[in-house]
């Protein structure tokens, strides 16, 4: 029997083998996995039952995007007399698909976000996490990618390593670029508030602390607030 519906209105005759869920976003929690998934799991699967994906993992790193900085996000200039300059602001407060290049990621990427679908705990929506600077360059904002283990020997993934899909990665911009050293120590907080059917839009938070050498150096920039 197939159901064209909501799955979390849907109700089964019988509970299932595998219950298989392709909600996976470029940030893997952006399109609403956990609520759904959660729910299919509960109230759907048999025990012993597996689901597919297993988990998702959204790991970030700093990234230098000047190029696309420069051509794409402060870059308002007036066009027939409309002065479009407060349109920076709302520019670097949002969240950009693109692909990243290995040579753009200035330290070693780091787990933010994990969501295990074969257990019953929830992933967390903040974390913390503490970065040394591998390359110089001037960071521009967060680079995110997701990885999804599908099942014991299959996995898809939209870091710049990865095979080639149809997924992704993620830019979210600072509100100034930060010069980078080899080196530095950062630290960044990130924060992402998963859709849900009441509220299907995520929300995402960031903020930055720099501790770089010399002292005159950028020691940090403001937190991002909410995206969405």
């Amino acid at each position: 029997m197939l159901h064209t519906a909501d799955s979390r209105i849907v109700t089964l005759g019988e509970r299932c083998d595998v219950v298989v869920c392709e909600l996976i976003g470029n940030l893997g929690f952006d399109e609403g996995i956990v609520e759904i998934l959660f729910d299919a799991r509960r109230r759907f699967l048999k025990p012993g039952g597996r689901v597919i994906p297993q988990s998702v993992e959204l790991h970030g790193a700093p990234v230098d995007q000047t190029r696309f900085v420069e051509e794409s996000l402060v870059y308002w200039p007036a066009v027939s007399g409309l002065d479009l300059s407060q349109m920076r602001n709302h520019a670097l407060r949002s969240v950009y698909t693109r692909d990243i290049s290995e040579t753009e990621i200035l330290a070693d990427p780091q787990l933010f976000i994990e969501g295990d679908f074969k257990s019953e705990i929830p992933p967390q929506r903040a974390a913390s996490r503490s970065f040394r600077i591998q390359r110089d360059g001037n960071a521009h904002g967060l680079g995110l990618w997701m990885y999804a283990q599908l099942s014991e020997r299959t996995s898809v993934a939209s870091g710049p390593w990865s095979q080639v899909t149809s997924w992704k990665g993620s830019f979210l911009p600072f509100s100034q670029p930060v010069s980078a050293c080899v080196g530095d120590e950062w630290s960044i907080d990130f924060y992402l508030e998963q859709p849900t059917r009441r509220n299907p839009y995520p929300q995402i938070g960031l903020g930055v602390d720099c501790e770089s050498q010399p002292a005159d150096r950028s020691s940090g920039i403001e937190p991002a607030g909410l995206r969405s």
